[in-house]
């Protein structure tokens, strides 16, 4: 992926005190494309001020900026500069599928990502950001914090969680009140639920192939398929509830159902084509140092599928503060459910790492 190597464009923003665009030009792409991100706090549009801290967030399938707008906002202030990004292409669907009908590749998203955060680091004059991600949000994140280490001093996750990695386990101190979430019952993933993660994810790489190759209209209903077999076959679906139920809190995402298409499922092939092939993805790994990079890391507990294992769950819960596990009585959607409980737990963790930089 190369980035052009124009300024970014500095545009106001109806939802937003400004969006930072550029172009973007990739592969897979026939000509550059638009690549922005909305930026909230940080002063006024007409009186910038200098920010403290800078926080880049980013969602996942099949959601679009709308998805971390709200939690972005809140938290947002002169001296805390918030940039909300979605996964390429989530946005004007229409047009990427139009004119980038393969999709991204893992390592264009990543550098995607990068870049972003390079833009507004640079815009708000700071040499470090906090990660706050979700979903997909958390793979292609937590990848450009594998890469670029130097340029993250926390991460906040949405249920997602990361690789183990060696060195966690043997640093810090163990806090004894923390370690509740290790004994959680909701912590194990079970073989039934491996079978309906692997049966999802393939129908969404099926949905979008179907819908790049055929036409959009077949993939999208064979995606509207999925979401009917799981509305009355419990052993299809990955939440306790279902994904149409307005009743059980954060079961259903954050988009629009009428806006979800086939396309959005382009990262779960190329992650699948990877695996399919004989390959290995790239897996993203929890910091080797959870003093220098805390983690904190927020998951649902009503779902019949987990995206984390216990040793992660261990190794946070069981590291001295800020690094912490909270579950949540909800399904994949925290922030949607608990958006209060989010907004406090970014807070916290910016106020500990605010403390650390005094020291």
């Amino acid at each position: 992926l190369n980035h052009s190597h124009a300024m970014a464009l500095i545009r106001p923003s109806a939802t937003a005190r400004l969006q930072l665009s550029t172009l973007v030009s990739t592969s897979r792409a026939a000509s550059p494309w638009e690549w922005s991100v909305d930026v909230h706090g940080g002063g006024t549009a007409a009186s910038p001020s200098q920010p403290r801290h800078v926080l880049l967030f980013l969602s996942g399938w099949p959601d679009d900026k709308r998805a971390w707008t709200p939690t972005a906002q809140a938290v947002a202030s002169d001296e805390i500069m918030c940039g909300v990004i979605c996964m390429p292409g989530y946005e004007d669907v229409a047009s990427a599928r139009k004119g980038i009908p393969g999709g991204f590749d893992i390592e264009d998203v990543v550098t995607i990502v990068e870049k972003t955060a390079e833009k507004l680091l640079q815009h708000a004059s700071c040499s470090k950001l906090t990660l706050v991600l979700h979903d997909w949000g958390c793979y292609f994140g937590s990848l450009f914090f594998n890469r670029r280490p130097d340029l993250v001093n926390g991460i906040l996750l949405v249920d997602i969680g990361l690789g183990r990695s060696d060195a966690s386990a043997k640093k810090g101190k163990v806090a004894e009140t923390n370690t509740k979430a290790t004994t959680d019952p909701h912590l194990q993933q079970t073989t039934a639920g491996t079978v309906r993660l692997v049966f999802y994810q393939l129908w969404f790489a099926s949905a979008y192939l179907l819908g790049r190759y055929t036409s959009a209209c077949v993939g999208d209903m064979f995606l509207k398929t999925y979401f009917a077999l799981a509305s009355f076959l419990p052993f299809v679906g990955v939440q306790s509830g279902t994904m149409t139920s307005k009743s059980a809190p954060g079961m259903k995402p954050m988009r629009p159902s009428a806006e979800i298409t086939s396309y959005l499922g382009y990262p779960y092939w190329m992650v699948w084509s990877r695996i399919l092939r004989g390959g290995s993805p790239p897996k993203p790994r929890a910091p080797d140092d959870l003093d220098a990079t805390p983690v904190v890391f927020l998951y649902g507990k009503m779902k019949k599928v987990f995206f984390h294992t216990a040793s992660f769950l261990r190794d946070v819960a069981q590291h001295s503060p800020p690094c912490k596990v909270v579950g949540f009585d909800c399904g994949h959607w925290v922030m949607d459910a608990f958006p209060a409980e989010v907004v406090r737990e970014v807070r916290a963790l910016l106020s500990t790492l605010e403390k650390r930089t005094k020291l």
